[in-house]
């Protein structure tokens, strides 16, 4: 009977630096004491390069495990959110950015304690309002 080896052994050079890169950021993120994350919204989402990011750090068996009730995160960590966008679509049937965020974070063991909003940026003043309401709800915020 011919044994194969592992997965991870058999990995190309290419693969090899993919995943030395995925290491890095998950030791990053695993040493955080907080997590912020800052996220304007492209085209009704997330930029691409911080779906990017939030591939090279789903990682089964390490920020995340799955059960037989479903995935569990393991970073236990909090973060707050940063949301901008040209108009103003939080809580909207167009927003797919606050709640993938949130979805993701979760996923991987991350809580979002708060999300700051600055919708309307875009639209000049109104948008100007909203990013003054956004920083004066950031600066009365408790960190914990």
């Amino acid at each position: 009977m011919e044994t194969r080896q592992p997965r991870w052994q058999s990995r190309s050079e290419e693969q090899k630096a993919i995943v030395a890169i995925s290491n890095e950021l998950i030791d990053e993120i695993e040493s955080a004491d907080l997590v912020t994350i800052s996220a304007p919204m492209y085209n009704f989402g997330v930029p691409s390069t911080l779906k990017s990011y939030f591939d090279y750090i789903a990682r089964a068996g390490r920020t995340f495990k799955y059960t037989e009730t479903g995935p569990v995160g393991l970073l236990n960590k909090n973060a707050y959110v940063f949301v901008t966008s040209g108009s103003f679509l939080a809580d909207s049937p167009m927003d797919h950015q606050i709640p993938y965020l949130n979805t993701f974070l979760g996923f991987v063991g991350i809580e979002v304690k708060h999300t700051f909003i600055a919708g309307g940026q875009a639209m000049g003043e109104v948008g100007e309002e909203a990013f003054n309401k956004a920083k004066v709800q950031i600066a009365a915020q408790t960190v914990s």
